[in-house]
C-alpha cells in the first residue's frame, strides 16, 4: 500500500493572516483541500494521513465529508517542528501493509 502523508500543522506565521494559510480560500475551498485532490485522484495512493495543530483538526474533519476524501485514513496532531510533524504521521503508519510513504 502506498502511503502520502500531508504535513499541514503550520501555522502560517509568514503570511500575516489570522488563521493558517492550509485553511485560506482559493476558489472558495481551503487550500488544504486543493492540496489533497489529487491524491484522491492519485491510483498510486491508497491511503493519505493529514498532520495538523490541534486546533485545526475538528474544523478539518467537519468539512473532509463535504470534499469526498475517501483515502483520508487518520489526522494526526502536529509537533512543534515540522521534522516532529512529520515524525508523528511516520509513527501514524501501519507498517504492515505500508510499502511506499
Amino acid at each position: 500500500m502506498n502511503i502520502a502523508i500531508i504535513a499541514a500543522a503550520g501555522t502560517g506565521s509568514r503570511m500575516a493572516s489570522d488563521r493558517p494559510k492550509q485553511f485560506l480560500q482559493l476558489a472558495g475551498t481551503p487550500i488544504i483541500f486543493h492540496t489533497l485532490k489529487p491524491f484522491e485522484l492519485s491510483d498510486s495512493i491508497q491511503e493519505v494521513i493529514v498532520v495538523l495543530s490541534p486546533e485545526q483538526s475538528a474544523g478539518f474533519l467537519a468539512q473532509a465529508g463535504k470534499h469526498g476524501l475517501r483515502k483520508l485514513t487518520r489526522v494526526v496532531p502536529g509537533g512543534a517542528t515540522r521534522a516532529d510533524s512529520v515524525k508523528r504521521g511516520l509513527m501514524a503508519i501501519r507498517s504492515a501493509t505500508a510499502e511506499i510513504v
